[in-house]
């Protein structure tokens, strides 16, 4: 009984009230400001952030800061925070959360696996909703959707809400989801989509038969397929399919050439995931943003053109993308560029993607990131340079690459992202 007794003891005087104590700060390089980078684990109950720390201002919630803080049910956040990091929240045990307007960016899965979150509150200023940002919160049952909100990510949020108009692109796995396939979305000529509040746009989000994690005997459409313009009468704003929940490698057998109509603005994260039967790709003018993953896995894919308009091609967009040996950029793009055929932003800065053939590799020593998936299936690679301007390397950046034997990471990267 007596050891009984204390190990209750020991339990209960390991869960204590949260106070600033629970805290780590750390002052960024300028002096000027504090980032909550840790919180102990233990802390339960009730969590006010201060504004200040030491006389200077508290702007950033860190990646990971309170991940598994399961006993705060509550967390304060002060308006002069204006960043929360990757997974800061992640299943922590808090009920409700509100979010000030000072807050201008909110990282992935900020607050995933928050199993207790009723209510959210999001700024009225906030423009992007990451992927999986308040994923598998399935006891969420009010959130506020800013009106101006224009990027929704996979997965954001996982129960029914209203898509505002002002939405442009707008990820797979949102809106109320299941195992067995969401019965929510309108199907129309073999393409899957739901419509914004007004019922004026058109969000294509599901290919008619594609495998969910049931598995599927495949899609009802095959051959060279069109994305409209509109759609039942809606104008069609972005489009991403579910190939990245497939059981199957191929996620959309038969499917060779997709043609994105004129009008599109969006191509969401993990739109054409495992189409290794893609052989063409054309994409219209008005098109702005090719997301995440948005061509992972299409290993038949040797050539696709970039467009003039094109401002945003996000991490790992063409991560495996095997047999992709030739990038072109549209002349008058002013945000891309290339560079042996690999693809760069315009700056030099950002080395988006290698050219699939490539047997040894120099980056520039304009070079600071080399992103997420960025040489990913490129398995004629036998040798990379890397300079020493690069100071961080991404998830999965070498995936698939499996001729390369040695490589050299120079003092210069800090940051190696796991995976």
């Amino acid at each position: 009984m007596r050891r009984i007794l204390l190990f209750l003891s020991v339990v209960i005087a390991s869960l204590q009230a949260a106070t600033v104590d629970d805290l780590t700060f750390v002052l960024n390089e300028a002096g000027t400001e504090y980032s909550i980078t840790d919180c102990n684990e233990y802390a339960s109950g009730d969590l006010e952030i201060p504004s200040t720390y030491q006389g200077f201002p508290v702007t950033i919630v860190a990646d990971k800061a309170f991940k598994n803080c399961t006993s705060l049910t509550s967390i304060t956040i002060p308006d002069s925070v204006t960043t929360i990091g990757e997974e800061s929240f992640y299943n922590t045990g808090i009920t409700s959360i509100v979010i000030p307007d000072s807050v201008t960016s909110i990282g992935y899965a900020a607050f995933q696996n928050c199993n207790s979150l009723t209510t959210v509150t999001l700024p009225d200023a906030l423009t992007r909703l990451k992927a999986f940002t308040f994923k598998e919160c399935y006891s969420l049952t009010s959130i506020n959707i800013p009106s101006n909100i224009e990027f929704i990510g996979d997965s954001a949020i996982e129960v029914p809400f209203e898509i505002p108009d002002s939405v442009t692109c707008y990820g797979s796995g949102n809106g109320g989801v299941s195992l067995f396939g969401d019965t929510s979305i309108i199907f129309s000529g073999g393409l899957g989509y739901r419509l914004s509040s007004s019922g004026e746009n058109a969000y294509i989000v599901e290919l008619e038969g594609q495998s969910n994690f049931l598995g599927s005997p495949g899609t009802t459409l095959s051959g060279d397929i069109v994305i409209p313009q509109t759609i039942d009468g809606a104008t069609v704003k972005s489009v991403t399919f579910t190939g990245w929940i497939s059981l199957d490698n191929n996620s959309a057998p038969g499917i060779t050439g997709i043609t994105v109509s004129e009008g599109i603005v969006s191509i969401a994260s993990a739109a054409f995931w495992g189409f290794q039967d893609l052989v063409s790709v054309n994409l219209p003018e008005s098109l702005t943003t090719i997301g995440e993953e948005a061509f992972k896995n299409c290993t038949s894919l040797s050539s696709i053109t970039i467009p003039k308009n094109v401002s945003s091609i996000e991490v790992g967009a063409f991560n495996g993308a095997s047999n992709l040996n030739e990038i072109i950029v549209d002349p008058e793009n002013a945000h891309y560029t290339l560079v042996d055929n690999s693809l760069y932003d315009i700056s030099l800065q950002r080395l988006v993607r290698c050219r699939a053939d490539a047997t040894s590799f120099t980056i520039p020593n304009t070079v600071k990131t080399i992103e997420w998936g960025t040489f990913g299936g490129c398995s004629n690679l036998t040798s990379v340079n890397i300079p020493d301007s690069v100071t961080s390397i991404g998830y999965a950046a070498f995936q698939g690459c499996t001729g390369l034997t040695s490589i050299t990471i120079p003092d210069s990267v800090t940051s190696i992202v796991n995976g």
